[in-house]
């Protein structure tokens, strides 16, 4: 039941989405006009080149065009600022993992000094009470 639900809401979308994929712009000069008008259908294409219909998708306008590139430039500086801060990220996470690897090497050799203690010790009270017990055995 959910799945027909899902599918009837993603039909509805999809039947309801402005913009028509099989359309383009016209590089022909005076026929990418802001009006819809000269359409009969949604299949008309343009004479002069054989491309796609010539008309702009809906919302859109020659001033929107006028600003693209402003837009661009305004995209393309924010994108060099999220670039440079995911290197200041990359050199801020090179440099903790080598104050990490400082601090396991300094933590693994104070853990090996006091294995080697520990080893030295037991190893001492092994030989000890071995030493100690084969003195008691000769006698």
């Amino acid at each position: 039941m959910l799945r027909l639900i899902i599918n009837k809401q993603t039909f509805k979308a999809i039947s309801i989405h402005p913009y028509r994929p099989h359309r383009g712009f016209s590089t022909v000069p005076g026929r990418n006009t802001d009006s819809d008008s000269h359409h009969d259908n949604d299949y008309h294409h343009d004479s002069s080149g054989g491309c796609a219909g010539s008309g702009s998708p809906p919302g859109v306008t020659s001033k929107d065009f006028a600003n693209l590139d402003k837009d661009v430039s305004n995209i393309k500086l924010k994108l060099d600022y999220i670039q440079s801060g995911q290197s200041e990220m990359r050199a801020d996470i090179k440099d903790l993992g080598n104050k990490t690897d400082k601090k396991f090497d300094k933590t693994d050799s104070k853990i090996d000094r006091i294995f080697y203690g520990v080893i030295t010790t037991l190893v001492g009270f092994v030989l000890k009470g071995g030493f100690d017990y084969y003195q008691a055995a000769k006698k």
